[in-house]
């Protein structure tokens, strides 16, 4: 496949299938004359700089007060969002896209500041998505996964969302945990690769517990993304939590 070819005087990158553009996957590297070591985009980051990492991206166009780089970690509001609003559509998701084809991504959260009303926590972002949070209701918190699927009908998005609760009511949570682990287990119909992925949690960051393993299926025009977020149902003002890390282990 060629990386790039010109169509009526317009370059068209990737492979049309259908009406669906398929990017080019490998494509031999130039010879440019000189060798260049390996080098892979930026992944982890422990938020100790000013500005965030060029990896991140928000789910929509983001504002300044949603969070706060403290030189120590980053700090996210809980960002008001309706009870309806599902968590696919949360503006506030703080989003990057897988990185490698297997892979184990953390994050340390730090829960102290949270109210009433806030839910915070790791999520996997695609047309089929999850989000392992905690939650917080009358001074008590406790894991929930929020697991949900989008389909655009009429270009139209319709989205299906679910909770179920995890563990039992916390009386007081300071930090947790999160993993997400994927690995390829597989080829589908048309000999493309299936990922499964899986979501974890730990209070104590040594023993984990799976909350969630299912095939992954990436968004309608992009990748599978992940990343952490903070938001907030009720009429009261939200907490925040602290992201110390976002990390993929061994890198």
């Amino acid at each position: 496949m060629q990386p790039m070819k010109w169509e009526d005087d317009y370059p068209v990158i990737g492979e049309d299938k259908g009406g669906y553009g398929v990017p080019v996957s490998e494509y031999k590297k130039p010879d440019v004359n000189k060798e260049y070591p390996i080098s892979y985009i930026q992944t982890s980051d422990d938020f100790k700089g000013n500005k965030l990492g060029l990896q991140w991206q928000w789910n929509a166009n983001y504002k300044k007060d949603w969070y706060e780089m403290t030189g120590e970690g980053i700090k996210l509001y809980a960002v008001k969002n309706e009870e309806k609003t599902a968590v696919s559509d949360m503006a506030n998701l703080l989003l990057q896209k897988w990185a490698f084809p297997e892979f184990t991504a953390e994050c340390e959260i730090e829960t102290e500041n949270m109210k009433n009303g806030d839910i915070a926590g790791m999520v996997q972002l695609g047309m089929k998505y999850a989000a392992l949070c905690v939650k917080k209701n009358d001074d008590r918190a406790e894991i929930v996964l929020v697991k949900g699927e989008q389909k655009f009908i009429d270009e139209i998005a319709h989205t299906k969302e679910e909770n179920e609760a995890v563990s039992e009511k916390y009386s007081n949570i300071d930090k947790i945990y999160f993993r997400n682990t994927v690995m390829p287990c597989g080829k589908g119909k048309e000999n493309e690769t299936i990922w499964k992925s899986a979501l974890y949690y730990s209070i104590d960051g040594v023993k984990y517990d799976k909350a969630y393993e299912d095939d992954a299926v990436a968004g309608r025009w992009v990748g599978v993304k992940h990343g952490v977020f903070c938001s907030h149902i009720g009429d009261d003002e939200g907490g925040y939590v602290k992201v110390n890390y976002f990390k993929y282990l061994g890198d």
